[in-house]
């Protein structure tokens, strides 16, 4: 695959050149060419040396596309031009070439055959378009660089392309000589290796570098096959062993990562069996780890068998040897689930969300709450998560495909501290009580000191929240566009005096997959009947 860029040339022998060093040289990855820029006098001339990782991360050494040419299941292999890049995809390219391949099975052509045209439409001369470019050539490899290297590659940027952002690369540098490591020990996982592996590369919201160091224990499966594509990944390294023991394995993946990644500030280990639960659960540790410095962390899992989750999911705590805990989720068997033809239906609506306003007589909970000086706020919390969880279609949940029936939901709410511009979200345990809830609930959210716990977050969750200035008649929700997004959402606004009484508005969002407008009706009068069960 020889490439030929629009506004350059070849020589008219250029391709015949090419068809004789390949005769010459048959285990030749890639050939190179010498070419001559327009805008220099000189030949931009190379040698293999040249032809260094180190040096593709400072600048060009004489690589263009336009005097290119690889093998084709080279290029393949490699995954060709990053099409994310707005510039630098020359230097990209062969940054992961060399990687895969090294700079042994490159032949070079010492003689100029390629001319270069540099004029004032080109990405080089287009300032704005070269910083984006930049911006995420250096995102994407900032763990190749060394402090040297970057300081040269950045001075270049600066004096060539009048670069601004150097100051934040170098601290994005600064960062990402902090790593995540994990490991993974594999033995004929071929069936399951790409969920694993998959799962910890789409990990979102790190503040470290990540690492993946997989162990072969003496596979026979051909399993690398699986994940052939995944492989060119920078943060990917691959350990080949025969203890023909996992435990010997895990041990011997601590020793490679002490040995051979710096500063790593937390090591986890990963079944190649299994796969994390969601794209945040290193973000979520590393929030613990910032905040609490332990030297061990355990984290809860859910199972699945034969493909499936089953009900049950283990909830890591400090009381090791105890009995699981209870069931807190089953499946729904859709052959005998009476909204099965409901449910079909509106799984194949793009949009299946929709939400209802109601008003609701609140005068019996702002005595409560003023009798006893708890937050009216805090109480209605307490009374929407109950009434919630007696509607059982409320408290479904849909995942991978699945229709699952949760127990129940802890309330997630939006609070705002007094004197701030900007609201938190808190998240915790429903408690059977309103009192030592809502006293609990208020602590908590004196005390947090962030936006939202992410480690608190799932979905079986209630979302609140409440705008206290206006009278709430109607209310959308931002969301991510997830048809299996069952999480309900319910707001209300200023509660407003007729005849005597206190009346609130409400408005409950839910997921038409689950819930129909009989459910809502169901929701509102539980909510009623927990009310009037408020001793005043």
């Amino acid at each position: 695959m020889a490439i030929l860029d629009d506004d350059d040339s070849w020589d008219l022998n250029y391709l015949e050149s090419i068809r004789n060093k390949m005769a010459e040289c048959a285990e030749a990855a890639a050939i190179f060419a010498y070419l001559k820029r327009s805008e220099c006098p000189k030949i931009s001339a190379f040698t293999k040396d040249d032809l260094t990782i180190k040096r593709f991360l400072y600048g060009d050494p004489g690589i263009q596309g336009s005097n290119m040419c690889f093998r084709m299941d080279v290029l393949l292999a490699i995954n060709g031009f990053d099409e994310q890049l707005a510039s630098c995809t020359d230097r990209d390219l062969m940054i992961r070439f060399l990687k895969a391949f090294g700079n042994e099975r490159i032949a070079i052509i010492e003689k100029k055959l390629v001319n270069y045209f540099s004029h004032e439409d080109t990405v080089t001369n287009n300032y704005e378009k070269k910083e984006k470019g930049l911006d995420a050539f250096y995102r994407k490899h900032i763990r190749l660089f060394d402090a040297e290297t970057l300081e040269e590659s950045l001075r270049r940027a600066e004096r060539l392309f009048k670069y601004p952002n150097s100051e934040e690369i170098r601290h994005l540098f600064h960062l990402s000589k902090r790593h995540i490591a994990v490991g993974i020990a594999v033995h004929n996982n071929k069936s399951t290796v790409r969920r694993c592996l998959n799962s910890v590369l789409r990990q979102k919201n790190l503040k470290r570098s990540l690492s993946v160091v997989i162990a072969d224990d003496n596979s026979t499966d051909d399993w690398m096959e699986e994940i052939y594509d995944l492989l060119p990944d920078e943060r990917v390294q691959i350990v080949h062993l025969t203890n023909n023991n996992v435990v010997e394995t895990r041990n011997n993946i601590n020793y490679f990562i002490k040995k051979n990644i710096s500063n790593v500030s937390i090591i986890g280990r990963l079944d190649a069996d299994d796969e994390y639960a969601d794209e945040y659960v290193l973000s979520k540790i590393e929030e613990i780890l910032d905040r609490e410095n332990p030297d061990l962390i355990l984290a809860g899992n859910y199972l699945r068998q034969e493909g499936r989750i089953i009900e049950r999911k283990n909830i890591a705590n400090r009381r090791f040897g105890e009995d699981p805990p209870e069931v807190l989720m089953h499946p729904i068997d859709l052959e005998t689930y009476p909204r099965r033809a409901a449910y079909e239906h509106f799984s194949r609506v793009a949009w299946p969300f929709y939400s209802i306003t109601f008003d609701a007589d609140v005068t019996r909970v702002y005595g409560f709450a003023h009798a006893r000086g708890l937050s009216f706020y805090l109480t209605m919390v307490w009374l929407v998560t109950r009434a919630c969880n007696r509607v059982p279609a409320l408290c479904q949940d849909i995942r991978d495909g699945v229709l699952w029936q949760l127990d129940g939901r802890d309330p997630s709410f939006a609070d705002l501290k007094k004197g701030a511009e900007c609201f938190h979200i808190v998240t915790l345990p429903m408690e059977d009580e309103a009192e030592p809830f809502v006293l609990h609930a208020a602590r908590a959210s004196a005390a947090q000191d962030c936006f939202l716990d992410l480690s608190k977050e799932g979905r079986d969750l209630l979302f609140i929240s409440c705008v206290p200035w206006v009278r709430l008649t109607a209310l959308t929700n931002e969301r991510t566009p997830d048809p299996e997004d069952c999480i309900p959402r319910i707001a209300w606004g200023r509660w407003e005096e007729r005849d005597g009484r206190k009346i609130l508005g409400l408005s409950l969002e839910v997921n038409h997959r689950t819930v129909d407008g009989l459910h809502i009706g169901r929701f509102a009068r539980a909510l009623e009947e927990e009310i009037e069960k408020l001793e005043i």
